[in-house]
């Protein structure tokens, strides 16, 4: 995990904070937090993913819906169902189009 962290904090500094390569990492960090059930952190890191996809794809793409579906798979792993299907809807929603 302190590789991911140390790689997103260097790209953090070449590209910026809100890069697409950023999004990618914080992508599998949440990921690796999710299947470790530490929800809390995979939750900031696929909330900021999403939001760094939102900003450069718009909310429509397909890659933000995949964002979206992440987001929905933590949000029922922390029991928070309303969340997982209010979002998980909105993926499949952009996926239909």
């Amino acid at each position: 995990m302190p590789l991911y962290i140390q790689s997103l904090e260097i790209i953090e500094k070449v590209y910026g904070s809100e890069h697409l390569k950023i999004a990618e990492i914080c992508t599998d960090l949440a990921d690796v937090y999710r299947k470790l059930a530490n929800y809390d952190n995979a939750l900031s890191y696929s909330m900021r993913a999403s939001n760094i996809g939102e900003l450069h794809l718009g909310k429509e793409h397909p890659d933000v819906a995949e964002g979206y579906n992440s987001l929905g798979l933590i949000y029922k792993a922390k029991g928070q169902l309303n969340e997982a299907e209010e979002i998980i809807r909105r993926a499949i929603d952009i996926v239909e189009r």
